[in-house]
């Protein structure tokens, strides 16, 4: 009985931690000391600025959509905005809005300029307020949302970790470039798994438009890409251990795409599909 209790309890813990959106803002945090690693040569220290605004600029774009009635069918936003957690989210609304406020006295004017851009495009993804069509949000053009969501995250997570450390962002090309491909694959994963209700919807997604049989080559492809981008670091700054943590994830890569082939869950996804991210970055610290 006690057992079944610590069970039910470390399952609600989980449960709070993936719907209010805490999971994915460590990963993009994770990702941010990734790239931070790489321009130091150091761990990074845990709680800078940075972090500090990425962790609140996530939980805060991710929980928004709670104060908004959306009109979705994706599984993901159907899991994660259900009913119960509600009052948790507008918590972490509340926090995340603190978090940016108290980050911003030692931001660099260039990142808060630049964050501007992005939240622009990440609260597009759900708020109907394009300029070229008020009535439509980015996620309704799959084709276009998958590149948009990619650059986000990729600026977010490498290019703003460059300017906060006052390095050249031209020295880092392979780097920015391997974190598109990262994201861009997890992207395809997510939207493999929202097929058939895409094209019910008449969203014209990325496997919609080519296939799933071309969209898990694609996948296969860019992994291709990002080992290169790999190499191509490696010999611009010699750091094997950098390499090996990208052999590694592609290799987790190809497994979680394999399991989430056969059990479709939305807590699969969620843990194991952005949760690739975390790995990397654990990885990357570890190796």
């Amino acid at each position: 009985m006690v057992l079944f209790l610590y069970v039910m309890l470390l399952k609600k813990i989980l449960y709070l931690f993936l719907k209010t959106n805490l999971y994915t803002a460590c990963c993009a945090v994770a990702l941010c000391m990734a790239t931070e690693y790489l321009i130091k040569r150091d761990l990074p220290f845990l709680f800078n600025s940075l972090h500090l605004f990425l962790f609140g600029s996530s939980i805060l774009v991710y929980n928004t959509p709670n104060f908004y009635r959306l009109n979705s069918e994706s599984r993901r936003f159907k899991f994660l905005f259900h009913y119960d957690y509600k009052y948790f989210r507008i918590l972490f609304v509340l926090l995340g809005i603190l978090f940016i406020i108290i980050s911003l006295y030692d931001l660099p004017i260039e990142i808060v300029f630049l964050s501007i851009f992005l939240a622009f495009f990440a609260f597009a993804y759900f708020l109907p307020f394009l300029p070229f069509n008020a009535k439509k949000r980015l996620r309704d053009y799959g084709w276009l949302k998958i590149l948009i969501l990619s650059i986000v995250w990729t600026i977010a997570t490498s290019v703003l970790p460059i300017i906060y450390l006052h390095a050249k962002i031209n020295n880092y090309i392979f780097e920015i470039f391997g974190r598109f491909l990262l994201i861009f694959v997890l992207c395809i994963i997510y939207d493999i798994r929202d097929i058939d209700i895409d094209c019910k919807t008449n969203i014209k997604t990325l496997p919609n438009l080519i296939g799933l049989k071309r969209s898990y080559f694609l996948i296969y492809f860019s992994l291709i890409a990002f080992l290169c981008a790999s190499i191509l670091q490696y010999n611009r700054f010699h750091i094997i251990e950098r390499f090996f943590s990208a052999l590694i994830t592609i290799i987790i890569i190809r497994l979680v795409t394999l399991f989430l082939k056969k059990y479709p869950s939305e807590i699969a996804y969620l843990l194991l599909a952005d949760g690739v991210m975390l790995i990397y970055s654990i990885v990357v610290f570890v190796i």
